[in-house]
């Protein structure tokens, strides 16, 4: 998915609810973690939550941003790509 998609699900999700702004929404990640690392590549996230108060309900949009780096023979990375997600319940 693309930041655009992730935002149109938020704005979904919300059903009428004041949004955030799009720069808002994406600022700060709540963690980042490498998910999986060999030789050759390194695959990290970046895991979102948003909250918003549905009625009495405590809800959350969850989102990643998943990026694949490439690794040089000195270990650092160039990225390769870089993609959004929500998770399946």
């Amino acid at each position: 998915m693309t930041k655009e998609q992730i935002y149109s699900e938020y704005l979904t999700w919300l059903d009428g609810n004041v949004p955030l702004e799009p720069e808002q929404l994406f600022a700060l990640p709540l963690t980042n973690r490498d998910v999986a690392e060999d030789d050759l590549s390194v695959t990290n996230r970046l895991y979102f939550v948003v909250p918003d108060l549905h009625g009495n309900s405590l809800r959350l949009f969850v989102f990643f941003e998943e990026n694949r780096f490439l690794k040089d023979t000195d270990g650092d990375l160039s990225l390769l790509h870089s993609d959004f997600f929500i998770p399946m319940p």
